[in-house]
């Protein structure tokens, strides 16, 4: 659903020719998480079912590089960076707080 969604979004920002009311640092931060995610997927590769999901993740961040180079290359004209308000460090500070006090560490096998 992550990977068609991106999609979908990439393909209207084409399609409309305007990034208005899209943010970008949300955007940012989704292409974080899908890099992580894809880093997560392919080092546990040892397991059948995680090759399906690393594929996943790379549409879903590919989706998400797209969406941003066509907001900040061929239509930054159209986004507007005093609309776009999303505190980034409100919602990273803490998840790197939480990362910090909760590792999680697999077990080799």
């Amino acid at each position: 659903m992550r990977s068609f969604g991106v999609g979908l979004l990439s393909y209207h920002i084409e399609r409309n020719r305007t990034a208005e009311g899209i943010s970008l640092r949300t955007l940012v931060l989704f292409g974080m998480a899908s890099t992580f995610r894809l880093l997560s997927a392919c080092t546990a590769m040892r397991q059948q079912d995680t090759t399906f999901l690393c594929y996943v993740e790379a549409l879903s961040l590919a989706g998400a590089l797209l969406a941003i180079y066509l907001i900040l290359v061929p239509l930054k004209y159209t986004y507007d960076v005093k609309y776009d308000k999303f505190g980034i460090v409100f919602l990273v500070v803490p998840c790197f707080v939480v990362a910090l006090f909760f590792p999680t560490f697999r077990e080799q096998r």
